[in-house]
């Protein structure tokens, strides 16, 4: 019996797979034998065991569309609109609190590494919200959708005046204790008593806030002392 020559071998985007197969026979007679008996299964086995199984092209992620820097910030700011979240904090989910300025410094013009833009494209593919849509005027699209990971707003209850400048910062920035933890290196614990009141800052503690909040705490308010006094913590 004749063999079949394998035109083609494809997998369709649901998975199964498309054959395109020439066979030659010397009559009508012939052709309506072999398709009674020709075992496709049996016949193709040896191809379709060289393709990658459904759960092995499935472990394997797509990759993501590269994007340019003015379209990954309109990405960051659909995400930020998304979540509530300010476009700083979008960045330290990104990346951390080493480059959290990262959307921050597209919006001013200034320049990213192409690394940066990468691995920003590559984790909003993979971390879009279920319920926002994709900027029409983006390229690509999420590979996988992800419920909003909403931060508990601490504003949502009025702030009052005596309240401790870490905590009205918080509530400026939308940040948990968590976040504003990550931002300093030390913990959400630690924190909490600072803004309690249970635990004096330190003089190292102080630089860390002044410098990683660039200026917008000054040493006066987190002091509680009038700038007069020029007392530091020891």
């Amino acid at each position: 019996m004749p063999s079949p020559d394998i035109l083609r071998l494809t997998t369709t985007e649901d998975g199964r797979f498309r054959l395109e197969i020439d066979i030659v026979v010397d009559d009508l007679g012939q052709a309506t034998r072999l398709l009674q008996e020709i075992d496709a299964t049996r016949r193709i086995s040896p191809f379709v065991n060289s393709l990658p199984t459904a759960a092995q092209r499935s472990s394997t992620p797509p990759t993501p569309v590269a994007i340019d820097a003015a379209a990954l910030l309109r990405l960051a700011q659909a995400y930020s609109a998304t979540t509530g979240l300010a476009l700083r904090t979008v960045g330290r989910r990104v990346f951390g609190v080493t480059n959290d300025r990262f959307f921050i410094r597209i919006a001013e013009g200034k320049g990213v590494h192409s690394r940066s833009l990468e691995k920003a494209s590559a984790w909003f593919a993979s971390h879009w919200p279920e319920t926002a849509d994709w900027p029409s005027d983006v390229p690509g699209g999420p590979l996988t959708t992800v419920r909003p990971r909403l931060r508990r707003r601490t504003g949502n209850a009025p702030i009052r005046g005596d309240a401790h400048p870490l905590r009205r910062y918080r509530a400026r920035h939308n940040m948990t204790s968590e976040d504003l933890a990550a931002l300093l290196s030390c913990s959400a614990a630690l924190i909490s008593k600072i803004e309690a009141r249970k635990r004096a800052l330190s003089s190292s503690m102080l630089r860390k806030i002044l410098e990683r909040t660039q200026g917008e705490l000054t040493a006066e308010e987190l002091l509680g002392r009038n700038p007069d006094e020029g007392d530091t913590p020891t």
